[in-house]
C-alpha cells in the first residue's frame, strides 16, 4: 500500500480491492473473446472514416458480438438497434467499403491467420508537432 495514504484511506482502498468489480472474476475465455472483437476495429489513417473496420464475420461471431463487426455502420448510426446493422450494411455495402477506404476483414479467422503471430501495427504519434 502506498505510504502517502493515511490509515483511513488505506482501509478504503483495501475494501475496494476486495470487491468483485476490482478484480477479474470473468472466465479467461470470455475475456479472450472480448479482446478478439476489439482487436482490429481501428487503424491509423488520415481520413477518419478510413480508420474504422468492416468485418464480414460469420453469423455466430456476429451474434456473439451483436453485429458490432459492422463498426463503421455503428459509428454512423449509433442509435440503430444492433440487429439492423447488417441490414443497413448490405443495402449500402459498396458505399461503406468506399468510405472506409477498403478497410475490410473477411471474418475473425482472417484476423487470426494474418495477425495471430505478428503485430497488427505500431503507430507512432508525433505529439511535438512540426
Amino acid at each position: 500500500m502506498p505510504q502517502y495514504l493515511n490509515p483511513a484511506q488505506q482501509q478504503q482502498v483495501e475494501r475496494l480491492l476486495r470487491t468483485p468489480t476490482a478484480r477479474s472474476e470473468w472466465p479467461t475465455w470470455l475475456l479472450f473473446l472480448a479482446m478478439v472483437r476489439s482487436y482490429y476495429e481501428h487503424r491509423a489513417a488520415d481520413d477518419c472514416k478510413h480508420r474504422i473496420v468492416i468485418n464480414e464475420a460469420a453469423w455466430p461471431m456476429r451474434l456473439l458480438f451483436l453485429d458490432n463487426n459492422y463498426h463503421l455502420v455503428h459509428h454512423d448510426l449509433p442509435d440503430l438497434p444492433w440487429y439492423l446493422l447488417p441490414v443497413v450494411y448490405r443495402a449500402n455495402r459498396e458505399d461503406y467499403l468506399r468510405r472506409c477506404g477498403g478497410f475490410l476483414v473477411a471474418g475473425y479467422g482472417e484476423l487470426i491467420r494474418r495477425f495471430g503471430l505478428t503485430p497488427v501495427d505500431a503507430p507512432l504519434l508525433d505529439i511535438a508537432g512540426p
